[in-house]
């Protein structure tokens, strides 16, 4: 798996899908209210552009990685997932680039610790756009 930070959007990378925390930053990347308010923990919102994975998490650094992990599951088949760092957290955004990177390579172990084995991640990526100010 090979992680990389961007400071591209996150739709402008080429991923296979995008993912942002339930939250702002979600709805700025256009996910509707409902996907939102729905996200439990993942909800899908399909766009022109590559799909949009909106995650619930706990706005903290476990949170992030098990969101990554959710991302990257989300991704079926495998390829690049793209996360939308969001400023709003009470995270700084350098953690959380550490976390999701952290839960993205995490994200094919089972919690047994077997490997996943219907879509383990090819040569996937994760790219962090970049933080929005809080409004």
């Amino acid at each position: 798996m090979h992680v990389e930070v961007s400071t591209e959007e996150p739709h402008a990378v080429g991923a296979d899908l995008v993912a942002a925390a339930a939250g702002a930053r979600a709805s700025e990347l256009g996910a509707p209210e409902r996907a939102v308010a729905d996200a439990d923990p993942v909800a899908m919102v399909y766009t022109d552009a590559a799909p949009l994975a909106v995650v619930a998490l706990e706005p903290d650094v476990e949170g992030l990685r098990t969101a990554a992990a959710r991302a990257v599951r989300a991704c079926r088949g495998g390829g690049t997932v793209a996360w939308a760092v969001d400023a709003s957290l009470p995270v700084p955004a350098e953690d959380q680039v550490r976390a999701l990177a952290e839960g993205a390579v995490a994200a094919p172990v089972r919690r047994a610790g077997r490997r996943r084995c219907d879509a383990p991640p090819r040569a996937a990526r994760a790219a962090a756009g970049p933080p929005r100010r809080a409004r």
